[in-house]
């Protein structure tokens, strides 16, 4: 697993990593991510968590912002599939 220095990262994530990088990268900042999981995401959706979780690296602060992307839902609600 090759992780990238947290300015690094901010760039490749704004650039764009394969789906398999973003995976990586996510799995390096959130260990209790499996690849099962994160491969049922489409790029888009584990570009977004990156983000975040990149944004979280940041001392709080007033430096420290994260602004939630306009093709994002604030609220989400999952149905259990029985």
């Amino acid at each position: 697993m090759t992780t990238l220095a947290p300015d690094a990262m901010l760039e490749a994530a704004a650039i764009g990593l394969s789906k398999a990088q973003l995976i990586d990268q996510i799995m390096s900042l959130n260990p209790t991510a499996t690849t099962s999981f994160l491969e049922a995401f489409q790029e888009s959706g584990l570009r977004n968590y990156l983000d975040h979780l990149l944004a979280l690296q940041t001392p709080r602060g007033r430096e420290a912002t994260w602004t939630r992307r306009a093709d994002t839902p604030a609220i989400v609600a999952a149905e259990p599939l029985d």
